[in-house]
């Protein structure tokens, strides 16, 4: 942020909640117009001066549509455990709050399961312990990719049996899971870009220029960056 307020720039495109709060305070100062198209802004940043979140904000969003499914899909499941990244003591627990009260709001209980884990982490054999000894039916796996990948290709490998969900389906996940996604089973509850069926003229311009460029599909996170230019110059 110092590099950027001496360059004079006045608007940028960020991830990860202004990495995980640490910008937003100069972002405000420097009056840096800023569009968070990765991370969904997360709750400890909403209402943050010159800060907009574009996405849906991971977990906490989608769990009220997705318990109510999975009273249907999986009618016996009543306990639910969490696994989520470490963002810092202020950030985790106002979303544990709001967690907590949509499990419950959903006539789930919360079986104690709550665990922290460290971005970038890919050696989950210490919380996978914790898992197995206090099991719930549904387990909620708030971690990106490609973390959310080895997370589900080791619980495999234990042995879990909860339904496993998460809120993040990259090539690098896919990549990380070693086939267990399809093999083992994997929910995803978030947004989605399928490059290879784009459903707008914009979405096709965006794929072609986007292999042509670097000779791959594109993902969503990429597919949110190139949609919010055209954002700022509508609004």
């Amino acid at each position: 942020m110092a590099e950027l307020a001496a360059n004079g720039i006045k608007a940028k495109f960020a991830s990860y909640g202004d990495d995980l709060g640490a910008m937003l305070a100069s972002t405000a100062e420097n009056k840096v117009f800023t569009f968070d198209g990765a991370a969904g802004t997360g709750i400890f940043a909403q209402g943050e001066p010159y800060f907009w979140g574009t996405r849906a904000i991971p977990l906490i969003d989608s769990m009220p549509g997705l318990l109510k499914w999975m009273k249907d899909a999986h009618p016996n499941a009543q306990t639910v455990g969490v696994v989520r990244w470490d963002l810092g003591v202020t950030n985790n627990d106002a979303t544990k709050d709001a967690v907590v009260a949509r499990i419950e709001a959903s006539g789930y209980e919360l079986n104690k399961l709550y665990e922290l884990v460290p971005i970038g982490n890919q050696d989950f054999s210490q919380v996978i312990q914790k898992v197995r000894a206090n099991e719930p039916d549904i387990l909620l796996l708030s971690i990106g990719d490609p973390d959310l990948g080895s997370f589900n290709n080791q619980a495999t490998t234990a042995g879990l049996k909860a339904v496993r969900i998460g809120f993040d389906f990259t090539p690098e996940g896919v990549k990380a899971s070693k086939g267990t996604y399809d093999s083992d089973g994997f929910t995803f509850a978030y947004d989605y870009f399928d490059p290879r069926s784009p459903k707008s003229p914009l979405a096709r311009k965006f794929v072609d220029e986007f292999n042509k460029t670097y000779g791959l599909d594109p993902d969503l996170y990429a597919a949110h960056f190139y949609e919010e230019p055209s954002t700022c110059g509508s609004s």
